[in-house]
């Protein structure tokens, strides 16, 4: 049986959201596209931490993010790793997945469901 840390996350859920951040690491900077114009991913590149935290909040959660709150909660991931020349280095570094799920794990706290957080006691009879 897996251990549930005081967050409410397993850390089976911990470990799939560190190979989805490997994943997403792997394309190289010149295949993010660019930034999109127009529409509800304004703003996002084609390739965007965006996308990441909204399949990291699903994958910790069981509901979707809407798009503005993936935003925000993707703030200090995007500052740390910026889509920019310097990716492969940035992203390849000893310990880069592990802060980026610490950094994303801390934009998503404010979204986190009051109940993923609370362990309901049931009675010893």
């Amino acid at each position: 049986m897996s251990e549930i840390s005081t967050d409410g996350i397993t850390p089976e859920k911990r470990a799939q959201a560190l190979s989805l951040i490997r994943l997403y690491c792997n394309r190289p900077f010149r295949d993010h596209g660019k930034k999109r114009s127009d529409g509800p991913y304004k703003g996002w590149h084609l390739h965007d931490w965006g996308h990441v935290v909204q399949r990291v909040y699903r994958m910790f959660y069981d509901t979707a993010l809407d798009i503005p709150s993936a935003t925000i909660a993707a703030k200090p991931v995007r500052s740390e790793v910026p889509n920019r020349n310097d990716w492969e280095k940035r992203v390849h570094s000893p310990h880069a997945q592990e802060q980026m799920l610490a950094l994303i794990e801390q934009g998503l706290a404010p979204f986190a469901p009051a109940l993923a957080t609370e362990q309901v006691e049931q009675p010893v009879a």
